[in-house]
């Protein structure tokens, strides 16, 4: 899948070494319909895809992030190790890009 809705940045940004740990090892990415999930080492992070279809709308920001933050409310009981929180990607005073900067 390509990205047409301007996430391209971002998706660059996690699937280079710069977004996680070092030695985090390679970052390998898995796409379906509504979100990009980037694993390299122990971690995984996961982004909604910014699009509107029939049955989902991930259109903005603030739509995504609310599907997000209930994602982990109702997955964090059964799976506390594995969903630990939502986190941005913001942009540093430098203009890199960061995960929770």
């Amino acid at each position: 899948m390509t990205d047409g809705n301007g996430q391209s940045e971002v998706v660059a940004f996690l699937s280079s070494d710069a977004a996680w740990p070092d030695g985090s090892g390679p970052v390998e990415r898995h796409d379906t319909h509504g979100a990009m999930v980037f694993l390299a080492g122990g971690l995984a992070l996961k982004i909604k895809r910014a699009v509107k279809l029939p049955y989902l709308d991930f259109s903005t920001l603030a739509l995504r992030e609310a599907t997000l933050r209930r994602e982990l409310a109702l997955n964090r009981p059964q799976a506390p190790a594995l969903y630990l929180d939502v986190v941005a990607v913001t942009r540093e005073a430098d203009g890199r890009l960061a995960v929770g900067g």
